[in-house]
């Protein structure tokens, strides 16, 4: 991955999950040596790094907040408008925000429509299974606070398989 880069933007998004800006600008200081501008890229390993750092020395629910708090920072696409459009938008946006965008470098989002009130997203990155249910919770609950995301059981990159799949279902009520 050393060649390939994040948008600062979806970078900043560590900012927002931590309650103290000491913790979170020493940890942008130590990882990326600088501050974080937003229209630059900066390289995915060191992304990596900082959220390892969080999931070792801050925790899983740490990790899954810089998630969450992606689709707030990170570029994203524009033509979304239910739970169903953003869940399909979020590879759309990991492109967006990574250079080079090619998901044969940097993997993928995978989105597939079970039915009605049910979706799966398989994720083959580098990112941790923490962040990308959280990137995946924070996304879907800006449409529908109702939806339900789960790991899915089985294949898991924490445990050496190359992707893990989210399970996501929308409650009616």
């Amino acid at each position: 991955m050393s060649d390939t880069k994040a948008l600062g933007k979806s970078i900043n998004s560590i900012i927002e999950a931590f309650t103290s800006d000491k913790l979170a600008e020493d940890l942008i200081e130590e990882s990326f040596g600088s501050e974080i501008q937003p229209n630059e890229y900066y390289p995915v390993d060191a992304f990596l790094g900082a959220l390892e750092k969080i999931e070792k020395e801050y925790g899983e629910l740490v990790l899954k907040s810089v998630g969450k708090n992606v689709m707030k920072h990170a570029a994203w696409p524009s033509n979304i408008n239910d739970l169903e459009s953003v869940l399909k938008s979020i590879d759309q946006a990991y492109q967006m925000n990574h250079q080079p965008s090619d998901p044969s470098v940097i993997g993928s989002y995978k989105f597939e429509k079970i039915d009605d009130d049910s979706y799966t997203i398989t994720a083959d990155n580098p990112y941790p299974c923490q962040f990308d249910l959280g990137l995946i919770e924070g996304a879907a609950k800006s449409f529908d606070k109702a939806a339900r995301i789960d790991h899915k059981e089985g294949l898991c990159r924490k445990r050496g398989d190359n992707k893990c799949v989210y399970e996501i279902e929308t409650i009616k009520l």
